[in-house]
């Protein structure tokens, strides 16, 4: 095989790799900072309540993981591990301490709203990193 055949096979690998650690790093971050805040709930009343400080760490947590991420793959493999891993997690905890079944939308508009933000910041940074390594 050639030497570039080898050098693309190394960058799948090498993009394989960091989108697997982005989808871990995501999802471990999400669990630890939103977990907590699915399980409390008020005795009087019987609603959930969250802490604020959870969900702002939370999202400096996945803001944090796409500038670092887009320093290693390009802004287009980031955005997409990152909002997919924080997804999956807060539906599944969603689901899970939900009994009216609106995880579902809340499912979608996460998703949504998540795939855009780490998109916009995932671009600001290449932007930023690229413009700054030129000089």
């Amino acid at each position: 095989m050639n030497i570039t055949g080898n050098r693309s096979k190394r960058r799948i690998g090498h993009n394989l790799a960091v989108a697997a650690g982005l989808l871990a790093l995501t999802g471990a971050a999400t669990w630890i900072f939103l977990h907590p805040l699915m399980g409390a709930a008020d005795p009087s009343t019987g609603t959930r309540t969250g802490n604020t400080a959870g969900v702002i760490a939370c999202g400096a947590a996945l803001v944090m993981l796409t500038v670092g991420g887009t320093f290693f793959v390009r802004p287009l493999l980031v955005a997409p591990a990152v909002a997919l891993s924080f997804t999956a997690v807060w539906t599944w905890l969603a689901a899970t301490s939900d009994d009216s079944g609106l995880w579902a939308v809340g499912a979608v508009l996460t998703l949504i709203g998540s795939v855009i933000g780490t998109a916009v910041v995932a671009t600001v940074t290449h932007a930023v990193r690229v413009r700054f390594s030129r000089g």
